[in-house]
């Protein structure tokens, strides 16, 4: 198993990782607007989305030719991290209102 620090040896891995975060967010983002609960669950699945992409985006910038794999898998399966943050804020925020 290859070390964590150690930058990839294509961009390969960072691309494709990018392509399966891009497809399973339009999935959920297709199937939350179909929900029929006022657009609610919509709008956590967009403000995770664009968490995502803006932490994504950091990520890929520092080091783009040499990716390392806690960046690749943050890339690839951040969304559902920042999904759970974002509906955790959100009751935490309705629980202090």
């Amino acid at each position: 198993m290859p070390d964590s620090d150690s930058p990839l040896s294509s961009r390969r891995e960072f691309r494709s990782a990018f392509r399966m975060s891009l497809f399973f967010q339009t999935a959920c983002l297709a199937f939350t607007a179909l929900l029929l609960d006022g657009g609610e669950m919509f709008r956590v699945f967009l403000i995770a989305a664009l968490a995502y992409w803006t932490i994504a985006i950091i990520v890929a910038t520092r080091r783009p030719r040499q990716p390392t794999l806690k960046k690749v898998i943050l890339i690839r399966y951040g969304f559902p991290l920042a999904v759970a943050c974002t509906v955790l804020g959100r009751a935490a925020v309705a629980a202090l209102s």
